[in-house]
């Protein structure tokens, strides 16, 4: 069951981090069965992204950060503890990879989960997009997260 989980839990992210990129022209995904690249054309580390799978190709997935690097735009490379072990973990930062950060997923199975009624923040609507207006409202959301930083920019782009 776990095992299963954390599969989905690796699939949604993929296609979170690929969707965008894979349907905006300019942007590109380079699925290997070792890794997915995920290029937005921007400096910007949020769309900027490797998926690291496995380092069954260690030198299309360094030629990949190199692409990035050699342009002088910032990516995030993302693993899983179970796929990628601390010796091979070294060989990316030994690449100039920053270990930055750590995030742990979440999840919850909803058939046992049945709060007595839906807790949303005040105000909070969701909806479909539908107008430039409604996308502009998403965008102020989005990079609110971002702040001032020169991220934020790209990000609203």
């Amino acid at each position: 069951m776990q095992q299963t989980i954390n599969q989905d839990i690796r699939k949604n992210f993929e296609e979170k981090v690929s969707y965008v990129a894979s349907i905006v022209t300019g942007m590109t995904v380079t699925d290997q069965p070792g890794f997915l690249t995920v290029d937005c054309g921007l400096p910007s580390d949020t769309f900027n992204v490797i998926v690291v799978r496995d380092l069954s190709e260690p030198q299309q997935l360094l030629a990949s950060i190199d692409h990035f690097t050699s342009k002088g735009f910032p990516m995030a490379a993302w693993c899983w503890e179970n796929d990628v072990n601390n010796a091979e973990f070294s060989h990316l930062t030994r690449h100039r990879l920053i270990h930055a950060e750590v995030e742990t997923s979440m999840c919850l199975d909803l058939s046992e989960f049945q709060p007595a009624e839906p807790v949303y923040s005040q105000g909070l609507e969701i909806r479909p997009v539908t107008t430039v207006a409604d996308l502009q409202t998403f965008g102020n959301v989005v990079t609110g997260g971002f702040g001032t930083s020169d991220e934020s920019i790209y990000v609203r782009a």
